[in-house]
């Protein structure tokens, strides 16, 4: 059985999810994340269970137009939707997109 060990909350009811806003992707993720109308980011796993990873929410500076957080991990979010995240060495590398949901 996979599981994910860096989940924040499973959501234990599927009652508990808001309607879908935003869809993000990261290069190399075949993955799809979802943020609610709450600004929390989902992630579903293999059985279909949400599972809150992160959250997204207004930055505070005019480099970016969201932060996205993740366990103790922050990433930019530019107002194009590019997902930036900073290298140790401080490069900044583009990691993935955000786009509006639509079904």
């Amino acid at each position: 059985m996979l599981t994910n060990n860096n989940a924040m909350e499973k959501i234990v009811s599927e009652n508990n999810i808001s309607e879908f806003v935003y869809e993000l992707t990261f290069n190399g993720d075949k993955n799809r994340y979802y943020v609610g109308s709450e600004n929390r980011v989902i992630w579903f796993d293999n059985y279909g269970t949400p599972i809150v990873i992160g959250d997204l929410s207004p930055s505070e500076t005019k480099k970016y137009k969201w932060i996205y957080s993740s366990l103790g991990t922050n990433y930019g979010v530019d107002t194009k939707g590019r997902i930036w995240m900073m290298t140790d060495h401080g490069a900044m590398i583009n990691s993935g997109q955000v786009y509006k949901y639509s079904q």
